[in-house]
């Protein structure tokens, strides 16, 4: 069996939907069977990333068109051209999401961001149509969560044979991890790009309360991927001092900074999935978090998890006040967290992949 992957972005074993990508193409060949990529790094080299976005489905058509592949495994809105076009029956193309555009934008709308004309026809229009159609020419549809699944079904009239869930799996670094270490004082971690979607404002308030408590803390930001000098300036100089930042850290040593503190806070008002928050379960820390992507499937609230509502620092700041009173329960909480992804088989989630290619073949 050959099959490609593609992403509309760079390889990057590091990032979320890129690394995940390798991570399953690492898995099957594994398991024998033929896998390539194609990337933006397949691409001629060009100034805008607008640019790269708009034509990559343009270059992957005249990759894909005279080469054998049996299996075009892709991101959403890769492959509307393909779709179109394609000239052989037996090529087969499944649409594997990273987070469906139409929520994600749905969310933005939700919470009334302030939308530039021009991004409202460009993205909310232009670009969700590409995506709409990429899955309409799809012969399957890999979903990440159950909600996703139910939108789209919902949302395109697809039969629900057309789409399956498959979780992302996290790498094997992550397995077998010692316990958390003990701690005396409040470690808060936040790993995650810094964006609004994110909700680091409202976790930045609930910080700068936190610090009006007099009480022990720090804080890290871990994966923000801009520098240091440019997000200080969102604390103020009594904040500031428990605060350390990594801009970006290479993926197999993210599991010791989750094992080096006592809670993660992931505050995000939409996550296609949210990889971080089973990265903390699988390390055994308690979680704060808004019931978004994964989070709302896997977490139950104050039994391994406490779950937030999104855009409220007030909640926030509670939940973490609740861990600093009650570091035990906590501590349990996290316990469990640990034991509900290790009921998670890895290997059946590869095998099923492979069963579900040989279906459409």
């Amino acid at each position: 069996m050959n099959i490609l992957m593609t992403y509309h972005g760079n390889m990057d074993a590091s990032s979320g939907a890129s690394g995940s990508m390798i991570r399953i193409g690492s898995e099957l060949q594994k398991r024998g069977i033929n896998v390539e990529y194609f990337t933006y790094d397949d691409l001629p080299k060009f100034r805008s990333k607008r640019t790269y976005h708009f034509l990559f489905p343009y270059f992957l058509y005249r990759y894909v068109k005279d080469r054998s592949f049996d299996i075009v495994d892709a991101c959403t809105g890769d492959t509307w051209l393909l779709g179109l076009l394609r000239n052989r029956k037996n090529l087969k193309i499944v649409i594997r999401s990273s987070g469906l555009e139409h929520m994600e934008f749905d969310s933005r709308l939700r919470y009334r961001d302030s939308i530039p004309l021009k991004t409202r026809i460009v993205w909310g229009h232009i670009n969700l149509s590409l995506v709409a159609l990429s899955l309409r020419t799809a012969d399957h549809i890999v979903a990440l969560t159950n909600k996703e699944k139910e939108y789209i079904r919902n949302k395109f009239k697809f039969p629900e044979s057309k789409i399956s869930i498959f979780h992302h799996v996290l790498p094997q670094y992550f397995s077998h991890l010692p316990k958390p270490s003990c701690l005396n004082t409040l470690k808060i971690l936040y790993v995650g790009v810094w964006n609004e979607r994110k909700g680091i404002h409202y976790l930045i308030d609930a910080l700068e309360k936190l610090v009006e408590t007099n009480c022990s803390f720090s804080v890290t930001f871990v994966g923000i991927r801009i520098e240091e000098e440019a997000v200080c300036k969102y604390f103020s100089d009594s904040l500031s001092k428990f605060v350390k930042i990594i801009s970006s850290i290479d993926h197999e040593n993210l599991p010791q900074i989750y094992l080096d503190h006592n809670v993660f806070v992931f505050p995000s008002r939409y996550e296609g999935f949210g990889k971080v928050v089973t990265e903390a379960m699988a390390s055994g820390i308690p979680i704060i978090t808004t019931s978004v992507g994964i989070a709302d499937e896997f977490i139950e609230h104050h039994v391994d998890g406490i779950k937030i509502p999104c855009c409220n620092s007030e909640a926030i700041y509670n939940a973490l006040v609740w861990v600093l009173k009650h570091p035990q329960e906590a501590k349990i909480y996290g316990q469990r967290g640990r034991e509900k992804l290790k009921k998670t088989d890895y290997t059946l989630c590869y095998q099923q992949r492979i069963d579900m290619y040989n279906k459409l073949l």
